[in-house]
């Protein structure tokens, strides 16, 4: 019997987190990561940002038919309008294990190199990354998601009956949720983190590009099957990949060791501030 194709991308993610580490030890650098006193302000805001995005998502009332019968497709922007068409559950199960399989990769990414060296510092901090980035990009796309109340492509699809949208909206709010996708903002914050890590922690060579390529790849796989879905519009996508990319760079980024050029992150009674570094100490 034929193995599913997420338990083969799986399976080969993990044996490549495992066996280059093995053939390339005596090249790696030096751990490249350090916690300090930002990531308490870090991990404020990552709440802060957490709690923002279940206030707004809660705020948010579910469709009603009448609701949905005044809904015109041509409203809709003429970039996205043309995936108003789609619905697809098979589509949108498909969107499912690609972001599952970078999540978890990623998370072997913050745990595996710490553990077979016995190296339980280094666990914690890549633990603390890998958290700060899942807080900050689940806040984020809730806080969007209910601000935005933007109403999913299907609810306009006119292959669909009202009533038959109705249903598949239910009686909860998800239908209002559509900017931005949370699918594509994990999957593409989990690629970026993992590849990110995996590149400090090793260097860049033929195995990173391997990784950075796969890992984007699915998660593309899972913003396009979003779309087909009829779960989002093109857009949706879009900044979901912006912004989970960018939380998947930025968040080891601010952890990096000091060097001549780095991102800076301070915490005062100003605030919190962030500064590019170029040249000098």
């Amino acid at each position: 019997m034929a193995r599913p194709p997420h338990t083969s991308s799986a399976a080969a993610l993990v044996m490549l987190l495992l066996a280059v580490p093995v053939s390339a030890q005596a090249q790696e650098p030096d751990f490249p990561y350090t916690l300090s006193n930002q990531d308490w302000a870090l991990a404020a805001a990552g709440v802060a940002t957490s709690l923002l995005g279940a206030y707004a998502v809660d705020g948010v009332e579910p469709i009603s038919l009448t609701e949905i019968r005044a809904l015109d497709r041509q409203a809709v922007n003429g970039f996205d309008r043309n995936t108003t068409n789609n619905w697809s559950p098979t589509w949108q199960d498909r969107s499912d294990w690609p972001r599952d399989i970078l999540v978890v990769s990623s998370a072997l990414v913050a745990g595996i190199p710490g553990l077979l060296g016995g190296e339980w510092g280094e666990v914690a901090t890549l633990g603390t990354i890998f958290l700060e980035a899942a807080a900050f990009t689940t806040g984020a796309t809730y806080a969007a998601k209910g601000m935005a109340g933007r109403t999913r492509p299907y609810a306009y699809n006119p292959s669909l009956t009202p009533e038959e949208r109705l249903a598949i909206a239910g009686s909860g709010s998800s239908v209002h949720l559509s900017f931005f996708s949370g699918h594509t903002s994990a999957a593409f914050a989990a690629a970026t983190l993992m590849s990110t890590i995996y590149t400090d922690l090793h260097g860049f060579s033929t195995a990173s590009k391997i990784l950075w390529g796969s890992s984007l790849s699915l998660a593309t796989v899972t913003a396009y099957a979003r779309v087909k879905g009829g779960m989002h519009f093109p857009s949706d996508v879009i900044v979901g990949a912006v912004v989970g990319s960018a939380i998947g760079y930025l968040v080891p980024a601010l952890h990096r060791k000091r060097s001549d050029d780095g991102i800076r992150i301070s915490a005062g009674p100003g605030g919190l501030q962030m500064s590019l570094a170029v040249g000098g100490r």
